[in-house]
């Protein structure tokens, strides 16, 4: 690391007293707190050199490139004092400040309203650099909390601190899912208490819009990988099919047509094969097939009088994690069972004395995020546990303490 870095960043402290994700160097919050350190004192290319040979993800190192990229559009900008929010400074110490609790849109907003346009031009600069940071390196969940109508979208960071609230007052808003970069949440909700639609929103809880109309019932979207589809399950055409549209909610398609319910479709990293379950064997089973019109459809479990379903791949794609109730004849109990992306190599990595339901891949691949009424007095109240994905070292998101379901992990 070159001299230079290491002086602007102890500096750090001047700005804040540092949390412990702040001491990581390749967390969101210190390459935020460190940018605002080092372009306060013009050394933003020693700053960018240090993450450049840093042992830091990729996509940290694309989010620092153009946060330095965007600090060079501040130099013509009077210095100032940091309580000055018209000036270098005070963009900066208020930008940082946004970036960390998450509230960059706002921040913008309120400059673009109050400065000079030469601040109101690095705007847009800084909020795409640290939406970059945000979106790619993030590691957090989707959680809906509460019980019926009183359900609501969260989110929060994987230990369950730093909770936001996303929707409000939806009734019964739940099966969220990140868009691919990070901006965005689709989920289904029932906001008159009369029909199940499927929504957008902003992360920050902004610009809503209500993607199917209509009397019929449309419930759990789920983006493409490169964001460019949304998959959904709708009971439209008298029957409960898959269908798939636009981001906008223009161009919806039918995918699926059987006389037959289809439920929990998910894609595969590659965006050319869904994974969903289906009555279509007599049974709830897993199936595959392709997204382009439902050909080459496979099934994967075989299971004659028992439920397999909630299927998702890991983020390489090479295994599947799914909830079965092979193992009772119960229909409360359920476990959490992996095996190969062609169907092969099942096994079990929960026991069934509860019900465990949506299991979320970690972005790494390495664990599982599960929903269970395991250590419910009653049975009756749900929460979010952590696992290693074989099962073991089950830790549950502690901050959390209402009845929670998980949906979403990034």
């Amino acid at each position: 690391m070159p001299f230079r870095l290491f002086i602007i960043l102890i500096t750090i402290s001047v700005f804040a007293q540092p949390s412990i994700a702040q001491t990581d160097p390749c967390s969101v919050e210190y390459v935020v707190t460190s940018f605002e350190a080092a372009a306060l004192s013009g050394e933003t290319e020693a700053w960018l050199d240090g993450y450049q040979s840093s042992v830091c993800e990729n996509s940290i190192m694309r989010g620092a490139q153009l946060l330095a990229s965007s600090a060079e559009r501040l130099e013509d900008l009077p210095t100032g004092t940091v309580s000055d929010v018209c000036t270098q400074n005070g963009l900066l110490a208020s930008f940082t400040s946004a970036a960390l609790s998450n509230t960059v849109q706002q921040w913008s907003t309120g400059y673009e309203s109050r400065c000079e346009s030469e601040v109101s031009r690095t705007i847009p600069a800084l909020t795409s650099a640290v939406r970059v940071l945000r979106s790619e390196f993030r590691n957090e969940l989707l959680i809906t909390v509460g019980s019926d109508e009183e359900r609501e979208i969260y989110i929060t960071d994987i230990d369950g601190s730093n909770r936001r609230l996303v929707t409000d007052n939806y009734n019964y808003a739940s099966f969220s899912h990140f868009s691919p970069d990070g901006s965005q949440i689709a989920f289904q909700a029932d906001p008159n208490g009369e029909n199940w639609d499927i929504y957008v929103i902003g992360i920050d809880g902004d610009n809503p819009r209500r993607l199917t109309t209509g009397t019929a019932i449309d419930r759990y979207p789920v983006w493409s990988p490169d964001g460019s589809q949304i998959l959904f399950r709708s009971e439209r055409d008298g029957t409960s099919e898959l269908y798939r549209m636009n981001p906008d909610g223009t161009d919806q398609t039918r995918i699926t047509r059987n006389d037959v319910t289809e439920f929990g479709a998910e894609w595969a990293p590659d965006g050319e094969t869904i994974i969903f379950y289906s009555d279509r064997d007599g049974d709830y089973e897993i199936f595959t097939m392709n997204v382009n019109g439902g050909s080459n459809w496979r099934q994967l479990t075989r299971n004659e009088l028992f439920f397999d379903g909630y299927a998702s791949y890991s983020p390489d794609g090479s295994q599947i994690v799914f909830v079965s109730r092979r193992t009772t004849e119960s229909d409360t109990l359920s476990d959490i069972f992996v095996m190969d992306a062609d169907g092969s190599n099942q096994r079990r990595i929960t026991r069934s004395d509860a019900e465990f339901s949506n299991p979320i891949w970690s972005p790494d691949g390495l664990q599982i995020a599960i929903t269970t009424n395991r250590f419910s007095a009653d049975e009756e109240d749900y929460y979010v546990f952590i696992m290693n994905a074989d099962g073991t070292s089950m830790l549950r998101v502690d901050r959390i303490s209402e009845s929670a379901f998980v949906s979403d992990w990034k």
